[in-house]
């Protein structure tokens, strides 16, 4: 099991029988209903963005409190965009990784992350083991 380390992730080059291990824990019907759930999210988040895009925030003409009020709405606009592109990259990642075969499988261990997991989490890559022993490297990093 080889690892590659890319823009601060680890993906796990997984091996066929791996590859076949993970697709058994999840069935086609699943996997194709998480695909669906994540080209619907995909386009929520594109829509979402160009509605915000399209809205103008218009202060000329106003007193001290509008252009307060206009700067105002514009830092939260760039910072909801901001949280778009993260979650627009998430979701295209799983969507990839729906691709590759390699959804469902945790990129630390290539285990199958449980079903019941990919339900509440769909877009996680880990499975809970090694989500915790990560956060316990963080939580003493940090100590």
């Amino acid at each position: 099991m080889a690892r590659s380390k890319r823009a601060g992730h680890f993906s796990l080059n997984l091996s066929i029988k791996q590859t076949m291990n993970v697709m058994k824990n999840l069935s086609k019907s699943k996997i194709n209903q998480f695909k669906k759930l994540f080209l619907d999210r995909q386009q929520s988040i594109i829509n979402a963005t160009l509605s915000r895009d399209n809205e103008v925030i218009d202060v000329e003409g106003g007193d001290e409190i509008d252009l307060v009020q206009g700067a105002m709405l514009k830092s939260m606009a760039d910072k909801l965009s901001m949280r778009d592109k993260e979650n627009l990259a998430k979701v295209r990642d799983a969507l990839q990784r729906i691709e590759n075969g390699t959804f469902g499988s945790c990129e630390e261990c290539g285990e199958p992350i449980p079903e019941k997991r990919l339900t509440v989490l769909p877009d996680c890559r880990a499975c809970i083991a090694c989500t915790e022993q990560e956060e316990r490297r963080i939580k003493q990093f940090r100590s």
